[in-house]
């Protein structure tokens, strides 16, 4: 009442003021303000009126009921004793519903087997649904299906409310319902890793994030976008509305985002790609689960438009409890019954208490029981970790899953997929583009020298051999002498080349042929003592490498090994590759076709050595200051590599076995 009278007294002061001092027009302009405030203490103090008569009648206890609710003044007791909410509902008395485990529910839908796996396998060979229960209800188990009442939806809570405990065991009952073929997750833990830790290994996980590493973070919802793509272009080629009409359809794939609020903070950027999960996911088979603490601000209306689900669990504010089911009484929650929690489908409401993760690490090792028993194999991940700081060994070959490690290096397995699976083919990867040591007398196309990165996955980069010239360009320190060596070793490795070396000694450039330890004691044991050499038939392709070959690119250079090296660009069986600081000499493509450069940081530079600009863009600090980081740049296309450490030991001979001769 005070603060209706205050603003009415300020008006009539002021106006006593202006009319002692004569100021009429400024006193007549004060008047409609002050009729306001007097109508408004007037109708307050009929509406008080009103409240006074209606008591004991339920008419003001409502009002009352809904300004608490509205404002978050929860009256107390409101969630145990059945009190109205702000819109006119009755509150549940949680603690009448009994709660129960994720085991008990799953033992009620069919009977007891001492083996939790053979119920696994049972359920897999059924057909494929996304109802799950997620706990009780007054009426008894609570089910949901994300494809009959999705496909969406939204979570929130606040802490110790039980959100996390809710994605643990809906996700897990979705696995043990559904074999790895017909469910994917893609897990998005922004909460430091902790939400998920037992769902990741999941034979049915692709991706599992967190936002102690933001890069690996940012690859996860980039993929997400190609394989939104991805399943677009498969729709339309089978000219179908949605994958559910084609003959073998890709996998569900359900994205769980816990903490929505910290990745919207932290990643902003990238939250378009969710709101197209959101808007387009229905008819390509990918769910979106988002849980948040505060869902007022934080989800776009965008992605709001295409939830239709939405669980509220404890929250402080009435308003938020009705931004997600329209009225307050998720504020009413008990701190004391987590896991309580109101869930709207877009029709009503309804209360439940949500199911216990009781003996979780048993259930995810039961799925993997079931997935052996069945002989699946864990789903191929949709993306990979950033590139490491170091790689120990090249993987072998290409059918290793992406991303997996093995002694020491990441597994290779190019990030493309066909209409089976995720992405696109990366450059210079897989089987095609390189051929066996030795085959038939045939060189290799290309050889695997390092680890390249496509932005969402690594694979294994192949340099190509019959593509002109090969350039190392880069300052000191950053491993073009390192590299140097490591193609020699592989080229060795290849056979059927011949490798020849020039490298710079107390300022006097000196050539060497390589051979193979094992080939050099070889020759000189089966040859007599006597006997004269013969030349050997020259092999189909000639390798050159040339370490720290700058003064040889300068025009005004006499050297004889300078002319030589001219001769050979002009040869169709030789191979130049050459490591420079400066491009200052060189000519594209004449000299090198393909180009490997460590970028210095200085954009002009790198931008004139063929880098581009969008993946300048991308590198930071400590791209620049890893040794071996490099971007390959090949048809006009910048790849980030990884090339491997000085100890790497890519085959059964290291670097040191082989013999330097003169040619």
């Amino acid at each position: 009442m005070i603060a209706m009278i205050a603003p009415l007294g300020a008006q009539l002061m002021m106006m006593t003021v202006m009319l002692a001092d004569g100021r009429w027009m400024f006193a007549l302009m004060v008047v409609p303000g002050a009729i306001g405030c007097a109508a408004m203490l007037v109708a307050s103090a009929i509406t008080r009126k009103r409240r006074r008569s209606g008591i004991g009648s339920g008419i003001g206890s409502g009002s009352d009921a809904g300004i608490g609710a509205g404002y978050g003044e929860a009256l107390p007791g409101a969630g145990e004793a059945g009190m109205p909410d702000g819109r006119g509902a009755a509150a549940v008395d949680f603690s009448t519903i009994r709660s129960r485990s994720l085991m008990a529910l799953m033992n009620d839908e069919e009977a007891t087997d001492p083996l939790l796996w053979r119920t696994i396998v049972r359920w897999w060979l059924a057909p494929p649904s996304m109802d799950a229960p997620l706990g009780m209800s007054h009426d008894g188990t609570f089910r949901l299906d994300l494809t009959r009442r999705g496909p969406h939806a939204l979570v929130a809570g606040t802490t110790g409310s039980g959100k996390s405990v809710l994605l643990q065991i809906w996700c897990a009952y979705l696995a043990c319902r559904n074999p790895p073929s017909r469910l994917n997750f893609v897990f998005l833990d922004f909460k430091g890793g902790s939400a998920f830790s037992g769902l990741e290994h999941l034979p049915h996980t692709v991706g599992c994030v967190s936002d102690l590493n933001l890069r690996h973070a940012v690859r996860a919802l980039e993929a997400l976008e190609q394989e939104l793509r991805r399943r677009e272009h498969l729709v339309a080629s089978h000219r179908t509305s949605d994958i559910n009409g084609l003959t073998d359809p890709p996998p569900r794939l359900m994205v769980v985002v816990d903490e929505f609020h910290a990745l919207r903070s932290q990643l902003p950027d990238y939250v378009e790609r969710l709101v197209r999960v959101a808007a387009l996911g229905r008819s390509l088979g990918m769910h979106l689960i988002a849980c948040t603490q505060n869902p007022m601000g934080q989800i776009s209306a965008d992605m709001k438009a295409n939830i239709a689900v939405s669980i509220c669990l404890r929250v402080r504010d009435g308003m938020q409890s009705a931004e997600l089911i329209g009225d307050g009484r998720a504020a009413a929650i008990s701190p004391a019954l987590p896991g309580a929690a109101y869930c709207h489908d877009g029709e009503s409401a309804s209360a439940l208490r949500c199911a216990s993760a009781e003996a979780m690490s048993h259930i995810v090792d039961a799925i993997g029981q079931a997935a052996a028993f069945h002989g699946m194999v864990r789903s191929r991940p949709l993306f990979t970790p950033p590139l490491p700081r170091t790689v120990e060994r090249l993987p072998r070959d290409d059918a290793d899953d992406m991303g997996g490690t093995s002694d020491g290096g990441i597994a290779d397995g190019g990030v493309g997929r066909n209409d089976s699976g995720h992405g696109e083919s990366p450059p210079m990867s897989g089987p095609d583009a390189t051929s066996g040591p030795d085959e038939g007398g045939i060189p290799p196309r290309s050889i695997p020298f390092a680890l390249g990165d496509t932005g969402i996955g690594v694979f294994t980069a192949h340099l190509p051999l019959d593509a002109g010239g090969i350039g190392i360009i880069g300052p000191t320190g950053r491993g073009k002498s390192t590299l140097i060596r490591t193609l020699a070793q592989q080229l060795l490795d290849c056979g059927n080349v011949e490798v020849t070396l020039t490298t710079r000694e107390s300022g006097e450039y000196v050539t060497r042929r390589l051979r193979r330890r094992r080939e050099a004691m070889r020759s000189r044991t089966r040859a007599p003592a006597c006997a004269r050499p013969r030349p050997c038939p020259k092999p189909p392709r000639i390798i050159w490498l040339l370490d720290d070959a700058d003064d040889l690119f300068d025009p005004f250079c006499e050297q004889a090994v300078a002319q030589r090296l001219r001769d050979a660009f002009a040869d169709r069986r030789a191979t130049i590759i050459f490591a420079v600081h400066t491009s200052r000499h060189l000519r594209v493509p004449e000299h090198c076709a393909t180009r490997i450069v460590f970028p210095t940081g200085e954009r002009a530079n790198d931008l004139m050595n063929g880098v581009s600009a969008q993946m300048l863009s991308q590198l930071d600090a400590d791209d620049l200051a890893t040794p071996g980081r490099a971007v390959l740049v090949f048809h006009g296309r910048s790849t980030l590599i990884q090339c491997p450490s000085p100890h790497a030991d890519s085959s059964t001979d290291s670097p040191k076995t082989c013999t330097l001769e003169n040619p």
